[in-house]
């Protein structure tokens, strides 16, 4: 028998094998509960656990959900692109050393607060930067340079910590979890 006539032979029954080895579809409908409850769905068995709360960052007056920015294509981002930045959202750039830092609102449509803080969340800078006219090249945009060394950074809504009283207490708090993000944040 040759290569080819083998590989004919046994390509079928193997490709039966995967396809079966892949479970059944899940029920288009799943039938309605009597106690008014949501039947779970085929990723979700009824004793799991919800997803846990995201960590929270205080704000003065406020929290806000964090996101932990640790390596640098998800830094390279940020608030870029977004039309409309919520009262309980933040983004905490994180990084292993610190460095002088320095950002800028290349692609951002709405002001963002940017405040460099030291690891016990003391505010050392901050500042509301407003987004570039449409068009701006890249050496028009401004950058808002940190005049010492960080490893934390944290971006909100523009306006947000002076509303909250962050910028007047001079310090917002930080999630427990930075402990970890700073020892697994690149650079």
């Amino acid at each position: 028998m040759s290569p080819n006539r083998r590989l004919r032979v046994v390509a079928p029954p193997l490709a039966a094998l995967l396809f079966a080895c892949a479970g059944d579809p899940p029920a288009a409908n799943p039938p309605p509960r009597t106690d008014g409850s949501v039947a779970p769905t085929s990723r979700q068995a009824p004793d799991d656990p919800p997803a846990p709360a995201p960590p929270r960052v205080g704000l003065g007056s406020r929290t806000a959900a964090v996101t932990p920015l640790l390596y640098g294509r998800l830094r390279g981002v940020g608030f870029a692109g977004r039309s409309h930045i919520a009262d309980d959202e933040a983004l905490l750039f994180v990084y292993r050393t610190p460095d002088e830092r320095a950002f800028w609102m290349k692609g951002c449509l709405v002001p963002i607060d940017v405040a460099y803080l030291a690891d016990d969340g003391t505010i050392l800078e901050r500042r509301t930067l407003l987004p570039p006219p449409p068009g701006a090249a890249d050496d028009d945009v401004p950058r808002f340079p940190s005049s010492r060394p960080v490893r934390l950074v944290l971006e909100t809504r523009g306006g947000l910590l002076e509303e909250s009283g962050a910028a007047a207490a001079g310090r917002v708090v930080l999630p427990p979890e930075v402990a970890g993000w700073l020892e697994r944040a690149d650079r």
